[in-house]
């Protein structure tokens, strides 16, 4: 079964589940994006989740037994996923949902994303959890030209920035709201990067930090 479970300092979850269960997950987010029309930095984004949960099913990531004693005890992989990436991660693929045909299967590993979501957030904060699930339900709907950077931006705000723990996860949503396409911060951010792709002579797609993020606790 595909579980969640919060990261001590509320950093984000850790998707928790056998190797069939981490598989059904890969390929539920694969199939969407894999037949999807969106847009080439849209679509890397998503995938990168579905990399990580490759990478768990693969016993690259994090290995943990669970269970009370010999006749229960289970032996499930494990990878975290900042909090940020993973619900603009999911919106991104219920988004896909709508437009790329699917069977009853995908939809089931679709709703075991977002209640892995949901069972995360609510164990760890149970008021702000449920606004952080009610804006990943939310309908969201990113445009083509949008600037997937700017994820990674929010991201590392997120999780470098102020004290860890509550008060941090307490900053998420306000975040999370600054992703909209006309939010002053993301509108001021695009208009930067615009002026630094012409500078360079290239498109602000292809524009990345790839500096070293400093540390932080999960």
């Amino acid at each position: 079964m595909l579980f969640a479970t919060p990261t001590r300092y509320g950093a984000g979850l850790t998707i928790w589940g056998d190797y069939y269960d981490l598989r059904h997950a890969h390929d539920t987010i694969s199939h969407f994006f894999n037949h999807s029309p969106m847009e080439y930095g849209l679509k890397e984004y998503t995938l990168s989740l579905s990399y990580d949960i490759r990478h768990a099913y693969q016993r690259d990531r994090q290995i943990k037994k669970f269970g009370m004693d010999e006749l229960d005890t289970v032996e499930y992989l494990g990878v975290n996923v900042l909090w940020p990436f993973f619900l603009t991660q999911v919106a991104l693929v219920r988004q896909q949902a709508a437009y790329v045909p699917h069977t009853e299967r995908e939809q089931a590993g679709l709703y075991l994303l977002e209640n892995c979501a949901r069972a995360a957030l609510l164990a760890y904060d149970k008021v702000v959890g449920q606004e952080l699930f009610l804006w990943l339900k939310h309908p969201h709907s990113f445009p083509d030209d949008y600037l997937t950077e700017y994820f990674n931006h929010v991201t590392r705000l997120f999780a470098t920035e102020g004290k860890a723990g509550k008060t941090r996860f307490k900053r998420l949503p306000r975040l999370l709201r600054t992703l909209h396409p006309i939010s002053k911060e993301y509108t001021a951010f695009k208009a930067k990067l615009e002026v630094t792709a012409k500078e360079k002579g290239c498109s602000p797609h292809e524009l990345s930090d790839w500096g070293d993020w400093p540390d932080f606790k999960w």
